[in-house]
Formats: C-alpha cells, sequence, structure tokens
C-alpha cells in the first residue's frame, strides 16, 4: 500500500467523498485507508460523482483509474481529466492491493456455479478463472459489492460475485475460492489467508472540489 496526500491531514478529516459502488466496494476500502475520517458517499454510475462534486454535495471524489493487470480505467481518468478541468483539483493518490475473492451463498461449490458477476474491470483481473470454468459464464456488474449483495439477495447457489473481503463480511457471503486475480495463487476453498500478490495494484484518484479548502497537514 502507497499513499500520497498533498496538503491533507487524514486525522482532521470530516468530509464527505463520493466514490462509485456501495459499502464494501474496493473504492470504499481505499477511502478508509486514504482518509479514514471521511465519510463515503455511494453513487451506482462514475459520472455521477463528478455531478455530485459539480453540485456541492461532496467535498471531493475517490476514483480508481488504473490497475496493473487491466491497465487505466478509462472511464475514471476522463472524468478526472474533466473535473481538473473544471477547476477542481488532484489531492492526493492511493496505491491498494487488490485481493479478487470468488464469494458466494454459504455451502455453496465451485463445482455448481453457472455464472459470475463483477465489475468488468475485476473481470478482467480473472481471467484465468474463467478460462479454466468455460462452463462459468463473466456477467459485468455495475460494482463488486454491488454483485455480492445481487447473490445474496437473489439466494441463488449457482452464482457468485468476485469482490474483496470487505464485501463478503458486509454481505454475509462466504469466499469459495481466495485470491483468484491472475497474478495470484488461487487459495483453498473458503480460505482468504493467500498472500496478496504486488503485481495486482489499483492507483485511486482523490480529486477537490475547486472551491474547497484543503485541511492543512
Amino acid at each position: 500500500m502507497q499513499t500520497q496526500l498533498q496538503n491533507l491531514d487524514a486525522g482532521k478529516m470530516a468530509k464527505r467523498v463520493a466514490v462509485q459502488g456501495v459499502r464494501g466496494c474496493f473504492s470504499h476500502q481505499a477511502l478508509r485507508e486514504l482518509l479514514p475520517g471521511a465519510e463515503a458517499v455511494f453513487f451506482e454510475r462514475a459520472a455521477e460523482t463528478r455531478e455530485a462534486l459539480r453540485e456541492g454535495r461532496v467535498d471531493g471524489v475517490l476514483l480508481p483509474v488504473e490497475n496493473s493487470l487491466a491497465g487505466e480505467v478509462t472511464e475514471h481518468a476522463e472524468l478526472v481529466r474533466q473535473m481538473v478541468g473544471e477547476g477542481a483539483r488532484v489531492g492526493g493518490e492511493h496505491r491498494m492491493g487488490i485481493r479478487q475473492q470468488l464469494i458466494g451463498l454459504p455451502g455453496a461449490t465451485v463445482e455448481g456455479l453457472e455464472r459470475v458477476y463483477s465489475h468488468a474491470v475485476a473481470l478482467q483481473q480473472c481471467r484465468r478463472f474463467f478460462v479454466e470454468r468455460p462452463g462459468v459464464r463473466a456477467e459485468p456488474y455495475f460494482d463488486t459489492a454491488g454483485a455480492v449483495e445481487r447473490v445474496m439477495r437473489e439466494g441463488n447457489g449457482k452464482q457468485a460475485a468476485i469482490a474483496g473481503e470487505l464485501a463478503a463480511e458486509i454481505y454475509g457471503g462466504e469466499i469459495l475460492l481466495a485470491d483468484i486475480h491472475d497474478t495470484g495463487k488461487a487459495g483453498a476453498e473458503g480460505s482468504a489467508g493467500s498472500p496478496v500478490e504486488a503485481e495486482n495494484t489499483t492507483r485511486f484518484v482523490l480529486v477537490w472540489a475547486a472551491g474547497g479548502e484543503l485541511p492543512e497537514g
């Protein structure tokens, strides 16, 4: 984990920061690490975070702009450029190791899966998993944690999601297979103890409102 801030004191933060996704997504985790005192405000679409910043409903936006396996997250990088072009400032960045977990209903098995939901970028990080299981269909969804919430809500044991451990904890999912991202070593079923591979990292950029005052460090 690497963090770089410009004049931000995490201990003094009591700000609202927009992220794309729902509780338990990787952006939520990154915000908790970068600015522990900030309040996450969740939006389904990334473009909505820019609108919220422009309208003053949030103080900042945190977006993942690049993953070491999947490359640039083009939509998010463009949104950052647009916000900066409108007068917002880049307040800092955060690099976080990503551990992708296969999450399903308690008692479900990998062998019984037919469909796996996750954000398109997360699916790109787990190509090997699907190559080795041609009978399992990858289904893009708006968010990793949102995919876990859907699987748990629908209660279908033939469905699973790819997300982080935080999402499993929040929504009551079971980790069926740990660390399934391509550079990691797939863990034993029901175990999340495999070490994260440093090669799978995501870079997040924090954008701050044009008129907002950055707390002094």
